[in-house]
């Protein structure tokens, strides 16, 4: 996997998001495994905030 989870922050809470929420819970998983706990996602993704949170806002 290399060293891209080495810049995280493990004291801190990770929020991920992406366009659908696909590709975010993908990388949930991952770090849940490498012990990131405090890891979450925009279930939905972006489009889904938008259409339950700000359905006013355009969705592309």
């Amino acid at each position: 996997m290399g060293t891209a989870l080495e810049g995280l922050p493990q004291d801190k809470k990770l929020v991920l998001h992406c366009k659908t929420g696909v590709r975010s819970a993908e990388v949930l998983a991952v770090l849940k495994s490498a012990g990131f706990s405090d890891a979450v996602h925009v279930g939905g993704g972006v489009i889904g905030w938008v259409n339950q949170i700000e359905p006013h806002k355009p969705v592309y």
